[in-house]
């Protein structure tokens, strides 16, 4: 019983979330190589990264749905109801990609984005 509260919570999460998710005309905000039905990919995993600054004061709860279909994964960090983190590779040393409109100066979560959706890695440019 335990286990099914849990899968339904985690199913409301990720209805409100997507449900929620910043859209470009091509559909969510999701960085390049990443397809919108990476959603519909079963759930095998949730939970807390830990906690990130807000502008101007508070903190905002980072958490991930790992996702998974066939041999393949794809980690994607919320916050607030928005794509922040997303891991093609959660198992491999290549760093994820930021949202980078979500971002204020790599530390702090931005509370009025000037955009949707602006994807970069550690180690490159913008996408």
């Amino acid at each position: 019983m335990k286990r099914f509260m849990v899968v339904g919570a985690v199913l409301v999460f990720v209805a409100t979330g997507c449900a929620t998710v910043p859209r470009t005309t091509q559909g969510p905000c999701l960085p390049p190589g990443i397809a919108a039905d990476v959603f519909l990919w079963p759930v095998v995993e949730t939970g807390a990264l830990g906690f990130l600054p807000v502008e101007g004061g508070g903190t905002a709860r980072i958490v991930y749905v790992l996702y998974e279909r066939a041999n393949r994964r794809v980690a994607i960090g919320w916050v607030g109801g928005r794509i922040l983190i997303v891991d093609p590779e959660p198992n491999a040393p290549a760093p994820p990609w930021f949202n980078d409109a979500l971002i204020v100066g790599g530390r702090e979560i931005r509370t009025t984005p000037a955009s949707a959706c602006r994807w970069k890695r550690a180690t490159d440019t913008q996408a």
